[in-house]
This record gives structure tokens, C-alpha cells and sequence, in this order.
């Protein structure tokens, strides 16, 4: 959003670059808010790829250099005086899609105005992290999400928009998404299958998660996505019930707390739940390393199952 802003005010034909202001009435605003605007350029993670590739910037190996952004960045403009090129996901990309953009870092084109977004600044190589102006933005506050998720009627109640806000990492963006019927019915599952302690049926509960992720996801990139949904999910669940063992003042925002809170009443209970807890993000970084999706969910699933079943030592 802020990205297409910038580019708006830049392309706007009504004002000076001193103002850095849209009219939205101007031909260039018009055309930039309808997305056919000659001078904006957009590059993105291609579907069903996990990364960035090199083809995205110079072409594929037929055209290379004839196409892809870095030529079209090259070319005179259409109708004004830049070009402004809008690079989402800069955080994926591969060495070589990162060396052939440092490249024409190195010698930008004239005229020429380049936003990369990405969602962790180290994502982006020092060499070209040195090239740029650096740009942070805060995440929303779970309030300002909870407040936002029930003006914009995401939810059906305060409650379940607190639930939401703690999943959704400050983006509002996140919690519509988190609002998804399939997301929402997986989470209840979920919570029920764990808050059902000894008796939870590890296998059954992995079929089901790995059925929801293929049938969410889609292809590996879009599954690797809804697994990372389905760990947070249980990560924050868990994180709850480690406060609430650790805080009889907590007051949990998820029904199968207490529930889920009666099988840990031992002497190694928060213990065990402190390890469930570090077992869901050790799934997470299994996930980010490719790691297949089944295997690790089965995994996950058969060691949340034996330590929930694992008693305190007798004496």
C-alpha cells in the first residue's frame, strides 16, 4: 500500500516532487490506481515458486536481457520523466536474481526509482541493503488489529477478534486471512484434538492437518504457508497455557485452556508444556529449511502425543 503511494505521488502530474502528493484526478494517478500505468513496474515471487528468480529481471534464457525488469527499467519513459519499479518478495531472492539487481544498482538508470519490499531487512544482501534507503514499519498493536478486525466486520465478536490480533503479527492484512472458514475450522480442530490430552489420537489429528494443508496450500509454496498457519496455531495455544501454568491471575482468550490446563497439573507440567511449545517451533524451522510438510507434521503430532502423555517421576 505505502509502496503503491509513493509511486502515485511520484507519477502524479499535478504536483511537484517537493510535495510528494497525488491529486487522484490526473491522468498518471488514474492510470496507477487502475494498475495499467506505462512507468510502474511490478515484479513479484511468481506462482508456485518459492523464491525469486533471475528470469524475473533479465528475462528467460531465449530474451535474456531483452526482457525482465532490469530492461524495462532501462527504457526512456512513456509519459513522463521516471520510472518507478515496485519489487515485492526481495526478501526470495536467489543469488543470482540478487546479483543481476545489484548490478543494475550499481548503475541505476536515470530517471529511475526502485521500492524493494521485504519482510526482514537481513533477507536483503549488505551490498544492496547499502544502495537503499531503509524504510521500517512497525507492526499494529493487537488492540489496533482487534479494534480494526471489528470495524471492518472480520469477526463476529471482540473475543474471537483477540484471538485473531495475537495470530496475526500486527497486520490486518493477516487477521482477514486468519478469518477464512477452513483456517478457522483447522484452529478449532486443533485446540480440541490437544485440549483432549491423553486421549488425543496422533495419527488421526495428522491426517486431518495434512488433508487441510493440501487443501489450502495447494501447490509445496502455498502448503509450506498453511503450515506455518496451522504451527502458529498450536504455538500460541501453547504459549497461553505455559502462562496460564505459570499465572493463576492469566486469563486465557482461548476456550480449551482450561481444559487443556487439567492434564498438565503435575509436578512436570509446565515443563512438558514448555517443551510442546519449543517442539511447534522446531517444526516451524523444519519448514523453513523445506523440510517435507507430511513428515513434519506426522512427527510433530507422534512427539505433542508423547509428551502429553509423559507423567512426573515417582520418588
Amino acid at each position: 500500500l505505502f509502496a503503491h503511494l509513493v509511486a502515485q505521488c511520484l507519477l502524479c502530474e499535478q504536483h511537484s516532487d517537493k510535495e510528494l502528493a497525488a491529486c487522484g484526478a490526473c491522468r498518471g494517478c488514474r492510470l496507477v490506481a487502475a494498475g495499467t500505468h506505462p512507468d510502474l513496474l511490478l515484479a513479484a515471487r511468481p506462482e508456485g515458486r518459492s523464491e525469486l528468480p533471475i528470469e524475473v529481471f533479465v528475462g528467460p534464457k531465449e530474451r535474456r536481457g531483452r526482457e525482465g525488469l532490469c530492461h524495462d527499467l532501462s527504457l526512456r519513459p512513456m509519459t513522463g520523466a521516471r520510472k518507478v519499479a515496485i519489487v515485492d518478495d526481495a526478501g526470495l531472492m536467489n543469488a543470482e536474481s540478487a546479483n543481476a539487481l545489484l548490478k543494475m544498482l550499481e548503475e541505476p538508470p536515470a530517471g529511475s526509482m526502485i521500492l524493494l519490499l521485504a519482510e526482514h531487512v537481513y533477507s536483503i544482501l549488505p551490498t544492496i541493503r547499502s544502495r537503499c534507503q531503509l524504510v521500517r514499519f512497525s507492526p499494529l498493536s493487537h488492540e489496533a488489529v482487534a479494534h480494526l478486525a471489528v470495524e471492518n466486520e472480520l469477526v463476529q465478536s471482540p473475543t474471537e477478534a483477540q484471538q485473531v490480533a495475537r495470530l496475526a503479527g500486527g497486520s490486518l492484512a493477516t487477521a482477514a486471512r486468519l478469518t477464512d472458514s477452513r483456517f478457522r475450522d483447522i484452529r478449532g480442530e486443533l485446540y480440541d484434538a490437544l485440549a483432549s490430552g491423553t486421549c488425543m489420537d496422533a495419527r488421526a489429528l495428522c491426517e486431518r492437518l495434512v488433508e487441510c494443508i493440501e487443501t489450502i496450500g495447494g501447490d509445496p509454496a502455498g502448503q509450506r504457508v498453511a503450515a506455518t498457519w496451522i504451527l502458529r496455531f498450536a504455538t500460541e495455544l501453547l504459549r497461553q497455557l505455559v502462562r496460564a501454568l505459570s499465572d493463576s491471575a492469566h486469563q486465557a482468550s482461548i476456550s480449551q485452556i482450561e481444559a487443556l490446563q487439567s492434564h498438565f497439573q503435575t509436578d512436570n507440567g509446565l515443563s512438558r508444556a514448555m517443551e510442546m511449545l519449543e517442539r511447534c517451533l522446531l517444526a516451524q524451522d523444519h519448514i523453513d529449511r523445506r523440510t517435507s510438510v507430511p513428515l513434519v507434521m506426522e512427527a510433530l503430532c507422534l512427539d505433542l502425543a508423547r509428551i502429553m502423555t509423559r507423567v512426573a517421576p515417582t520418588a
